[in-house]
């Protein structure tokens, strides 16, 4: 039998005043997985966590971890009492402490012995056991961020909450560090909640996405599911770009500026660049610019379905060509 989630959300609303910050959310996490929750800045997605670390009521709806309700209209359990970690941007390390007494700290109630085996252990599954007598200014960004999560391991949380984890780290190092740190987490059975607003991150690291945006989840599902079967414009364009195209419904095909498609998509096609090429008919269009980024050539167009970027794949092309495009394949719905 397939254990139940670790979190539901049920209609979860939540005002300040009058706003709306989180507009009947709802969603489930499922155990041992890791979930990005993807939208702007400023769109809620931090509220959330807030909601399910037991930080702030909610006004309406219900939050459960582990089949418990922890929150409703009048009842807000207590953070400790939840079994959840939460690790903000900024990592909050104790600065008096060394990094092993930051780890420990929440694990008092354990026997010394105990505390410092628990302790040892997070240190070396975050590779950060050669840091345990360091104090936290002496640590990069990658370091604090890891040592952070082993702090709020330590009490063995079912829900591990990590908002915009990667934000303060440098370009170069943000990849690796990712990657690294999630393997990690994987490895330890955790299930997580990643707030991100980048896309890319997202994709990359993410077991299940959730879309959201202006207080409302737009769509849950696999990463590729979301990226390829868009629930809505707005929700594709949370994944990378994203155009609006209009078709006229005949039968089993429609028409659309790339010539016929198959029906079935409704009024409107949600087309990602990459999904056209270069071809000797189809949609007209002009190039603008073409240029260089890397490997990659980029080549700017203007259509009747407005201006984006494609790659022109073995194809020149030059500023004020005129070209053809058509869909590579069936268009996300």
């Amino acid at each position: 039998m397939e254990p139940g989630p670790i979190l539901t959300l049920r209609d979860v609303t939540r005002r300040y005043g009058a706003r709306e910050v989180v507009q009947q959310a709802g969603f489930t996490l499922k155990p041992g997985r890791i979930t990005c929750l993807l939208g702007p800045s400023g769109c809620g997605k931090s509220t959330i966590l807030r909601l399910v670390a037991g930080l702030e009521p909610l006004d309406e709806g219900e939050i459960a971890i582990g089949g418990q309700t922890v929150s409703a209209p009048g009842l807000t359990v207590p953070p400790e009492q939840r079994g959840v970690g939460l690790v903000f941007q900024d990592n909050a390390l104790f600065p008096h402490l060394t990094v092993r007494d930051n780890v420990g700290f929440g694990v008092q109630s354990l026997g010394k012995v105990a505390r410092q085996a628990l302790v040892d252990e997070l240190l070396a599954r975050l590779h950060v056991d050669h840091l345990a007598d360091k104090w936290p200014h002496t640590l990069s960004g990658g370091e604090q961020q890891r040592v952070a999560i082993a702090r709020a391991l330590a009490r063995e949380p079912v829900l591990l909450l990590l908002d915009e984890p990667f934000s303060g780290l440098d370009g170069h190092l943000r990849a690796q560090i990712r990657r690294s740190l999630m393997l990690d987490l994987q490895s330890v059975g955790t299930t997580v909640l990643v707030v991100t607003h980048d896309p890319d991150e997202a994709m990359a690291i993410a077991d299940d996405l959730i879309l959201m945006a202006d207080g409302r989840i737009l769509q849950t599902g696999s990463p590729a599911d979301c990226y390829d079967h868009p629930a809505s414009l707005v929700a594709a364009r949370l994944l990378g770009d994203a155009l609006e195209v209009r078709v006229t419904m005949n039968g089993a095909t429609a028409a659309s500026p790339f010539g016929p498609v198959p029906a079935g998509h409704g009024a409107t096609l949600i087309v990602r660049p990459r999904d056209m090429f270069i071809a000797r008919e189809g949609m007209p269009a002009t190039v603008l610019s073409v240029r260089k980024i890397g490997h990659e050539t980029l080549a700017t167009v203007e259509s009747e379905v407005g201006e984006f970027s494609i790659d022109p794949g073995s194809t020149a092309v030059t500023a004020g060509q005129a070209i053809h495009l058509q869909l590579r394949a069936r268009v996300p719905n």
